[in-house]
């Protein structure tokens, strides 16, 4: 996973897997960048090393926003704790 985000030139010091939604020939990611970027994209099933496509990079603010209810919350708790790990590097 961290191949295919430096791939796109997305790098930071914590990753939190906020969705991962399998398909047949691809899975979809979205992946919350230390505390303030959400990166989505499908990489390919069955390629050694797939190259990720349908690339989209999105604020924390505007990532929140389309979701409610428990979704919501769970994005929250990932949120709280990358900046708890992020205090950890930083110290």
């Amino acid at each position: 996973m961290l191949e295919a985000l430096a791939s796109i030139g997305e790098t930071g010091r914590v990753y939190y897997v906020v969705l991962h939604t399998p398909d047949q020939l691809e899975d979809i990611y979205s992946i919350l960048i230390d505390d303030n970027r959400v990166v989505t994209f499908e990489l390919e099933r069955g390629r050694a090393k797939p190259k990720p496509v349908e690339v989209e990079v999105v604020s924390v603010e505007t990532f929140r926003r389309g979701f409610r209810g428990t979704y919501r919350k769970q994005f929250e708790l990932k949120l709280e704790a990358a900046k708890e790990d992020l205090q950890v590097v930083d110290d």
